[in-house]
C-alpha cells in the first residue's frame, strides 16, 4: 500500500504525507522498501559525461518525461523511483569514498525535489540491503502537493525508520558532510530567492561535498548560465548526476564550474528510441 497522500500538512510539510505529523527534530520518519523500479529493469552503472554525447534543453527535457509516458510506458513515479535509487547509490559511494561522515538531502517544492526524497528514503532505510545511514532531511520551501502524491508512489510501501531527521531551518554542514542538492531542476524559470536562496548561500559558504540532482540548482539547464544572471546565485557541485541524457546547460556557459564531475543515468530507459525522438522533435521544429 502506497502512504497516506493527504497532502502536506497546514505548513507546508511533508508531515501528512509521510510523518503522520508535522516534522521536529528529531522524529521518527517512514522510509520505504525497495521502491517500485519499472520491469526491474537492469540499471547500468551510471557513466563520465562525454563531449560529443547528445544533450538536451531544459524545454526538450520536460518534453521527454511526458513522451515516456504517453508513448513507452513509463510512469513519471516509476522515473523518480530510478532516480532517487540512482542518487542514493551515487551517494552511497561517495561516502564511501570520501570518507563522509553524514548526509543531508535538501528538496525542493517539485519533482526534482521528489527525486530527493526518494535517494533519503533509501539512505534512511538501508534499502537494497546497503546499511542505513543517518540522514538530515532538509526542506526549506512547502511541496507542492502534486509533487508529494508522485513521490509517495515512487517510494511506495513504507515502513518506520528511526534514523531520519527532519527540518526546516538550515542544518551544519562542513567538509565532512556529503550534501544532495535536490532543491531545483530543470523547470526552474526565475532566480533564486528567500529561503531557496539563503539556503544556497548556506551551502556554498561552509562548502560541504555537493552530489547535485540532475543539475545544480539555480542553473539554466539549456544555455548554462545562473539564472537571473549576475544577480542570480547558483549551487555549485562536486559531482552533479543528470538523467537519460545529460543537459546542454552542463556544457555551456557557466556549466562546467558549477557542475563539477557529471555523470549520466539512464534510468533504465533505453537511449536509440530517445535519440530516435529528439532527431524527430528537432526536425519538427525546425520546418515548423
Amino acid at each position: 500500500m502506497v502512504a497516506d497522500v493527504k497532502g502536506p500538512s497546514r505548513d507546508g510539510s511533508l508531515g501528512s504525507l509521510w510523518f503522520r505529523r508535522p516534522p521536529a527534530v528529531p522524529i521518527t520518519g517512514m522510509a520505504p522498501t525497495d521502491p517500485p523500479l519499472r520491469d526491474s529493469t537492469p540499471q547500468a552503472p551510471a557513466t563520465r559525461l562525454s563531449p560529443e554525447e547528445p544533450q538536451l534543453l531544459a524545454e526538450e527535457a520536460l518534453a521527454l518525461d511526458a513522451w515516456l509516458e504517453r508513448e513507452q510506458g513509463f510512469s513519471l513515479a516509476a522515473l523518480m523511483g530510478q532516480a532517487g535509487a540512482r542518487v542514493a547509490d551515487t551517494a552511497r559511494e561517495l561516502i564511501a569514498t570520501r570518507g563522509l561522515a553524514r548526509v543531508v538531502v535538501l528538496v525542493g517544492p517539485g519533482n526534482n525535489g521528489g527525486d530527493g526524497l526518494v535517494a533519503v528514503q533509501r539512505l534512511a532505510t538501508g534499502a537494497g540491503g546497503a546499511a542505513a545511514l543517518p540522514a538530515t532531511l532538509w526542506q526549506p520551501l512547502p511541496r507542492s502537493p502534486q509533487a508529494d502524491v508522485l513521490a509517495a508512489a515512487a517510494c511506495g510501501p513504507l515502513h518506520p525508520v528511526p534514523v531520519l531527521v527532519v527540518t526546516h531551518e538550515a542544518p551544519a554542514l562542513d567538509r565532512d558532510t556529503l550534501l544532495i542538492d535536490a532543491l531545483f531542476g530543470v523547470g526552474l524559470a526565475r532566480p533564486l530567492d528567500g529561503a531557496a536562496r539563503r539556503a544556497v548561500e548556506h551551502v556554498r559558504a561552509r562548502r560541504p561535498v555537493v552530489l547535485s540532482v540532475d543539475l545544480p540548482s539555480g542553473l539554466d539547464g539549456s544555455t548554462g548560465e545562473v539564472v537571473g544572471g549576475a544577480g542570480g546565485l547558483a549551487m555549485r557541485a562536486d559531482v552533479t548526476l543528470t538523467f537519460i541524457l545529460p543537459k546542454a546547460g552542463l556544457i555551456r556557459g557557466a556549466g562546467p564550474a558549477l557542475s563539477g564531475e557529471v555523470r549520466v543515468a539512464d534510468l533504465g530507459v533505453a537511449r536509440e528510441p530517445v535519440l530516435a525522438w529528439l532527431a524527430e522533435r528537432r526536425r519538427a521544429s525546425a520546418s515548423a
